[in-house]
């Protein structure tokens, strides 16, 4: 499976800032900091998933990139 990276933290210069991706089937993959076991309340993560946090002016800057790009 081939990822194309569509969009990464802002000024980053390291390949550890949160990062999306998407595949040719058009699935997304958000790159984001592993949220510790003792911070998980309230989330029933299953087997085989995991829970990442990436900061919300991340997402906003994704999606008014996103938002330009189809205006």
């Amino acid at each position: 499976m081939k990822l194309q990276k569509l969009f990464e933290t802002p000024g980053c210069n390291e390949s550890s800032c949160p990062t999306i991706y998407q595949n040719e089937s058009g699935s997304f993959f958000i790159q984001g900091y592993v949220v510790a076991q003792d911070n998980r309340e309230g989330a029933n993560i299953p087997e085989g998933e995991d829970l990442v946090e990436v900061p919300k002016e991340f997402l906003e800057a994704f999606i008014k990139q996103q938002t330009e790009a189809v205006s």
